[in-house]
């Protein structure tokens, strides 16, 4: 018998594909402008804001403009100040969906920026600040759902974030329109929809614990958030994630006589990935691994979403096969000393 609680993480889990194609591109500008003529974007967030805060930051860089995740120990520890340094353009992204005593840590932090800017849910009690003396300019983009609260597992605010930062970082560094990056942001959702209508079958990650096995310059970034809610999910494992390439030369062997379920997202337009899943099938033929070959139907950065789709399937199917209270988790209410965490010491 499925746990009510189940139940309702499979109503949030197919709510994300209307809530990506109702994002509104263009109230997005006025923080993408900023973003735009920026020379130094730190980019943070933490638990499951970490995997769009990451794929935020990888697509920022450019010729003139220095992008890079920082973790919240990063802030705390000062790194970011060798960054912001006589920098008059220096910004701080800080994904929070639920505005999280760590992450009010990171607001602080905000004191070395130019500008900090928050992406949070609409329900956070906070309010955007002009520059003003002794104060930096705080700028808010507020995402949906309302509410997510009971569980340690998310799985609608982190999505959404995600194709905010995908949005946010198209309206920053290309010539596209808001209208055309809503486009874009329909067909993932389209794309989304029919990957949660897949029936997943054979696939058990308790007997097949799974990896993900990544390719590309950004492939572990794109893939954080799979990663992530995986682990939340589970409970007892925490995915590893290989590059392909690099699987080879230590991963395989280590898992060898194993049985695993690794889990490749790719985008259906990367021909280079093709021949080397052919190398890896055959190499897979030694071993008990299973291969779960998952091809979007778009390209990349947005065939992330499509993929977090397929992960939320993973995970209903596995809370069918083994379901419980998600209301309840190893470890509630022990990780107070560093999670309840809000000031910088």
């Amino acid at each position: 018998m499925t746990h009510e609680s189940v139940a309702l993480l499979e109503r949030r889990c197919f709510a994300v594909p209307e809530l990506v194609r109702g994002l509104d591109v263009d109230r997005l500008r006025p923080v993408a402008t900023t973003l735009q003529y920026a020379s130094t974007i730190c980019v943070t967030g933490i638990g499951a804001s970490e995997g769009p805060a990451r794929l935020l930051a990888s697509r920022l860089s450019g010729p003139h403009r220095q992008a890079q995740f920082i973790p919240l120990s990063g802030l705390l520890a000062g790194d970011h100040r060798a960054m912001t340094e006589g920098r008059h353009a220096s910004r701080l992204v800080v994904f929070s969906q639920a505005l999280s005593p760590n992450a009010q840590m990171a607001l602080e932090a905000g004191e070395d920026f130019t500008t900090t800017i928050l992406v949070c849910g609409p329900d956070v009690p906070i309010e955007e600040k002009p520059p003003s003396r002794g104060l930096q300019r705080l700028m808010v983009i507020r995402h949906p759902p309302e509410g997510e609260a009971g569980f340690l597992l998310r799985v609608t605010g982190p999505a959404v974030a995600s194709a905010v930062a995908l949005a946010l970082a198209t309206l920053s560094t290309t010539e596209q329109r808001p209208a055309e990056i809503g486009e874009h942001l329909k067909k993932c959702a389209d794309a989304m929809e029919r990957r949660l209508g897949r029936p997943i079958r054979d696939v058990d990650l308790i007997e097949r614990p799974p990896a993900f096995l990544v390719y590309g310059l950004d492939g572990a970034e794109l893939s954080h958030l799979l990663r992530w809610t995986l682990l939340e999910c589970l409970d007892m494992h925490d995915p590893s994630v290989w590059d392909v390439l690099s699987f080879a030369h230590g991963p395989f062997q280590s898992i060898f006589d194993g049985s695993r379920t690794l889990i490749l997202p790719r985008a259906a337009n990367d021909a280079a990935i093709e021949t080397l899943r052919g190398r890896l099938v055959d190499m897979l033929r030694q071993t008990r691994h299973s291969l779960m070959d998952v091809s979007s139907e778009l390209p990349r950065p947005w065939s992330t979403l499509e993929h977090l789709a397929a992960v939320h399937a993973l995970v209903m199917e596995h809370l069918r096969k083994h379901p419980r209270d998600l209301g309840t988790w190893p470890g509630k209410g022990c990780d107070g000393p560093l999670y309840g965490l809000d000031r910088l010491p």
